[in-house]
């Protein structure tokens, strides 16, 4: 996930922590070695939180990440005021044209 600044700038990255069972991705655990040389071991290299001055702490879950109760408990202790969830949720509810998979929708 990544949020883009009013100017046009790229100001916040996040990784996927968790996959569901179909999806053929990684996550940072999966090459947590590379990961940790690049970004670091704490808290904020796996749930990081973009602070703006007008709207406050932003974090970003993606999916998989909101079955899990500790991706948001992260971005608590890292200072998340706002948590924003983007998912694809039509095709995961048996709605839309293209249905098939079994997660709930998040908005």
């Amino acid at each position: 996930m990544f949020v883009i600044s009013p100017q046009g700038e790229v100001v916040h990255r996040a990784a996927k922590n968790h996959v569901w069972c179909r999806e053929r991705s990684c996550t940072p655990h999966d090459v947590y070695d590379r990961w940790v040389e690049l970004f670091g071991d704490g808290l904020d290299a796996f749930y990081p939180v973009l602070r703006t001055p007008d709207i406050g702490n932003i974090g970003t879950i993606c999916c998989s990440d909101g079955e899990y109760p500790e991706a948001v408990r992260a971005l608590a202790m890292q200072g998340a005021e706002v948590v924003y969830r983007p998912s694809e949720a039509a095709p995961m509810t048996q709605a839309g044209l293209d249905p098939g998979g079994t997660s709930t929708p998040t908005g």
